[in-house]
């Protein structure tokens, strides 16, 4: 059953990868640009202790996607600008109409990549998330939060195969501080939750260098 779900299934790919990828090294000077596609695993925060109590799905897990710029500081340090978008659902099908909730962020962390060896590297970095916000529908019925700008930050392990010179496959996993307290509905402020995706990433994606090669 596990096997079937899309999310796990990503997160078994990224694994695979991590453990057999390639050699990696950039140059000093050179810049790449790359993209990934993961899957998530959130705390979810008050929203999701809410949605408990009423036996409604949590918000646990989601897709992600986004890109970065990286350049190469020395052969084993390169300094990366990332945006990724965090998309966190839940969706209850056991009521009529079903109820989805979700929480969302833009996350823009600038990080540091160490070669911890020629295929697989240690990075760390921080930056705002912003638009971070929860959201709950049900038929023609939606609610949404304000949303707001909250602290990110993220450490994990990044390895890539290179398929040629110029163009490598990736493949990491990642662990995230990104909570937002407090965000009250647009139309009642009374109401008010988290918006946590404090928790985890796996996620697979390719990298062009630009100039030079990678070593």
């Amino acid at each position: 059953m596990l096997a079937r779900n899309p999310h796990v299934r990503l997160i078994v790919i990224a694994f695979v990868l991590v453990a057999g990828v390639g050699t990696a090294h950039a140059e000093k000077g050179q810049w790449s640009i790359g993209g990934v596609f993961g899957v998530g695993l959130y705390s979810g925060g008050s929203l999701n202790d809410s949605l408990k109590a009423i036996g409604y799905q949590k918000v646990s897990e989601g897709w992600e996607y986004g890109g970065s710029f990286r350049y190469g500081l020395s052969p084993k340090l390169s300094i990366d600008y990332e945006v990724l978008s965090i998309n966190g659902k839940g969706t209850t099908n056991s009521v009529t109409p079903k109820f989805q909730a979700e929480v969302n962020g833009i996350a823009t962390p600038l990080s540091l990549y160490y070669g911890l060896s020629p295929d697989l590297s240690l990075f760390a970095g921080a930056g705002p998330m912003l638009k971070t916000g929860w959201s709950t529908a049900r038929d023609t019925v939606e609610v949404a939060s304000k949303t707001k700008t909250t602290f990110y930050g993220q450490a994990g392990l990044e390895g890539q195969w290179h398929v040629s010179r110029m163009f490598a496959l990736t493949a990491r996993a990642l662990g995230r501080i990104a909570k937002a307290s407090d965000l009250e509905a647009e139309n009642d402020p009374s109401t008010k939750f988290d918006a946590s995706m404090n928790g985890f990433e796996f996620g697979v994606g390719a990298r062009v260098y630009l100039g030079g090669s990678a070593k």
